[in-house]
């Protein structure tokens, strides 16, 4: 019953905890496993929602790739179509 109530020193910084404590109060180490799987399990769900926020900004760097691409093919189309110009201007002059 003494060891109940006894201070839960951190493995981490030494710190004395609360009995019950999860997390060491000063340096929020995670004194038992169920905040470890607390924690991990928080961990995991915000890999995946940073996962998510990455999907449409990869999607849009390859729109912008695509784009890009597009715009140089209709810069050389618009270079030909003025040198025939410039070439048929002079011909005719």
């Amino acid at each position: 019953m003494r060891d109940l109530l006894k201070p839960k020193p951190c493995p981490n910084c030494d710190e004395p905890n609360k009995p019950e404590s999860k997390f060491c109060a000063k340096c929020k180490f995670v004194l038992t496993f169920d905040a470890f799987n607390v924690a991990m399990e928080e961990r995991e769900k915000a890999a995946r929602e940073a996962e998510e926020q990455r999907k449409p900004l990869s999607e849009g760097k390859k729109d912008t790739e695509e784009l890009k691409n597009q715009m140089q093919m209709l810069r050389e189309e618009m270079r030909q179509i003025s040198e025939r110009f410039v070439s048929l201007a002079t011909k005719g002059e």
